[in-house]
């Protein structure tokens, strides 16, 4: 956790994760993502992109009819849905249509393709949506491949000028072959009925292609190839107009004699790639990679570059281009003994940049399992993934710097801990260095699609706006008020018994007393002892603690008294301690050495006992003060005393 006893770095994002909405209309991102499906039955397998505005559009297939279908969903940058309320109907043709998949139009919709199952044989079929929700191109989708036998659900990468190529393993000659296709962005097929065969003489069977825009229309495709007698990694690229550039049969990538499997890959940023699999060359599962030229010509050492020297089984590459012709890929490790999210990045010429191991993205307890990450648009990456280490998965991020250093808290910031099950999250850059992330979630009566999004800054000025402590009936009640609506068992409360102390968190009921009031009473004190007390605001980029508060417990004061504040000088944080023998109103004020009033630390109705009053170095609008004298005066019916304190800080 990560902490400081100054409290004016409550983040941006933990801000928008605890803004209250409500489910029909959503103005901002509630804390545990927002609904973006919830309908009757299934809605499974959430993918998202961009809207090109700050927010995403979300595609998934739906199972409200009894049959699965295709439904997409537009989120603004506010977490706002936009079109239909639990999704636009994309296909709802005969039988069962799944496995979508969505790149952006680039006008503020999106193309989005999905397996289609209402004639014999599966088959692939594409639809446009438009940025209002409009459906482009036939009522339930335009026939990409609709030849003989059955194939693989497709891939899909944006053409660059609107349409969009896809890329699937087809069966129709008897064994799995790759071919692509191109649509435009009126929904004209452009290459081959049915397909462009990208490997033209096939010796074994074909699977798993992925690809990638090459930046000038056409792209880069890999996939597992089983022609040398074991599973191996080829790669072609197709040009815009459906002709395949390197070797007929594509280019070797590796060809080692080991099992390769889950190839992906990232532009890298020349008409390229870089390519990224599992491989058991060493005896067990390891990350690899490589790169290929414009021109097809593998760039690194032959076999790949290790991304991880450990013997642990590593599993489930992902890939993200880093913006300077390498890339940043992420993976499962079992290093720890469980499944834990590892990251590395390797530069142009092949060579690793962090650690002979990777960065340890997360190595909490249990299983973190399906990494996924996107580029923050200049030299970093922002990964999600779901994570067990409470009794239910729940979906939790990182953002990773250009030098693997952990932007967030140790083991990642939470998305969502909602109960039941949040799983496969998928994500999709904001355009401003954030994400908008999607996920199956179970906390319904079914599967349902939610959505959040997160953003990189963790530096704004919301702070607490104040916290007290009160001594009466054998016991220390706290009460404290913050700037943002949290809920409640977002704050933890902790207590030493020394100054300088470990801090225990105590088992104390908070009690939410108004939308930003909170308090506590901890009854576990003795007559006669100083104690201290944090209270620690639990974000999902780690901690934010007000304190330490000092509190004397003593028996019925006999006078009204104002202590000396403590510590003083104080580096921002002091506590000011008084005492009152009869009830009655109070007021205890800041004024800087000229006189003039820069804080009202209470004004209110006081019963008879010890107080303490907490002052954190800011003014009444929570601006910092400079370094100074300044003065405090309580004010408790005919009682009034006026002392000196001295503030330390790095503010001139």
């Amino acid at each position: 956790m990560a902490t400081s006893n100054t409290i004016g770095r409550v983040t941006a994002a933990l801000f928008v994760m605890w803004l209250i909405s409500t489910p029909s209309a959503f103005a901002s991102w509630g804390v545990d993502g927002n609904p973006i499906c919830t309908a009757t039955a299934e809605q499974e397998n959430a993918q998202v992109v961009s809207d090109g505005a700050g927010g995403a559009i979300i595609a998934w297939h739906d199972h409200r009819s009894g049959y699965s279908d295709i439904y997409v969903q537009r989120v603004d940058s506010l977490g706002a849905v936009k079109w239909d309320v639990d999704g636009l109907a994309v296909c709802t043709a005969l039988n069962e249509q799944w496995n979508p998949m969505l790149v952006p139009d680039g006008a503020g919709g999106a193309i989005i393709t999905w397996y289609d199952g209402r004639t014999l044989g599966y088959h692939i079929y594409v639809q446009r949506v438009d940025s209002l929700g409009a459906v482009k191109w036939d009522v339930d989708g335009l026939a990409v491949c609709t030849a003989a036998d059955y194939r693989q659900p497709a891939e899909i990468v944006s053409d660059g000028a609107g349409g969009a190529i896809l890329a699937w393993s087809d069966y129709r000659s008897g064994m799995a072959v790759v071919y692509a296709q191109r649509v435009d962005s009126v929904g004209a097929v452009k290459w081959t009925p049915d397909g462009v065969l990208i490997c033209v003489a096939p010796a074994g069977d074909q699977r798993s292609p992925q690809l990638v825009s090459d930046g000038t229309g056409g792209a880069v495709i890999i996939w597992d190839d089983d022609r040398p007698g074991f599973p191996s990694v080829y790669a072609q690229r197709v040009d815009s107009l459906g002709a395949v550039k390197w070797d007929a049969d594509g280019i070797a990538v590796c060809i080692t004699d080991s099992y390769k499997g889950i190839p992906q890959l990232a532009s890298d940023g020349a008409s390229g790639a870089v390519v990224a699999w599992e491989d058991s060359l060493s005896g067990h599962l390891n990350i690899y990679s490589q790169r290929v030229d414009s021109m097809g010509v593998v760039k690194w050492a032959p076999g790949g570059v290790p991304m991880r020297s450990t013997t642990a089984e590593q599993r489930r590459p992902q890939i993200v281009t880093d913006g300077f012709e390498g890339a940043i890929v992420v993976w499962e490790d079992s290093l720890s003994g469980n499944w834990d999210i590892h990251a590395q990045r390797v530069d142009a010429a092949g060579v690793v940049q962090w650690t002979g191991d990777g960065v340890a993205v997360c190595s909490s307890a249990g299983d973190q399992q399906h990494p996924q990450l996107v580029s923050d648009g200049v030299d970093g990456a922002l990964i999600t993934w779901q994570d067990h280490r409470s009794a239910e998965y729940d979906i939790y991020a990182q953002y990773l710097g250009a030098g693997g250093e952990l932007k967030w808290a140790v083991d990642g910031a939470w998305v969502c801990r909602a109960s039941a099950d949040q799983q496969y999250p998928q994500l999709a850059s904001d355009g401003a260095s954030g994400a908008i992330i999607a996920w199956e979630d179970l906390r319904g009566a079914d599967s349902d699609i939610y959505a959040k999004r997160v953003t990189p800054d963790y530096t704004t000025a919301l702070v607490f706006a104040s916290a007290s402590a009160t001594v009466e009936a054998g016991g220390v009640t706290l009460s404290w008020q913050v700037n943002v609506d949290v809920p409640d068992w977002a704050f933890l409360v902790k207590r030493s018994d020394a100054p300088g102390g470990d801090f225990i968190t105590l088992d104390v009921l908070i009690r939410k007393e108004g939308v930003t009031s909170f308090s506590c009473t901890d009854n576990s004190v003795f007559s006669g002892r100083t104690y201290w007390y944090q209270i620690v605001l639990v974000g999902p980029s780690g901690g934010e603690l007000y304190g330490p508060i000092e509190v004397y417990v003593g028996t019925a004061p006999a006078m009204c008294r104002v202590y000396q504040s403590h510590p003083n000088p104080s580096n921002p944080v002091c506590t000011i301690r008084y005492e009152l023998a009869r009830a009655g109103r109070v007021r205890l004020e800041i004024f800087d050495v000229r006189g003039s009033l820069v804080r009202i630390l209470a004004d209110c109705w006081r019963e008879p006992g010890v107080y303490s009053e907490l002052w954190d170095g800011r003014r009444g609008d929570g601006s910092s003060l400079p370094s100074g004298v300044y003065l405090y005066r309580l004010e408790a019916g005919d009682f009034a005393s006026t002392r000196k304190m001295v503030l330390l800080t790095d503010s001139r």
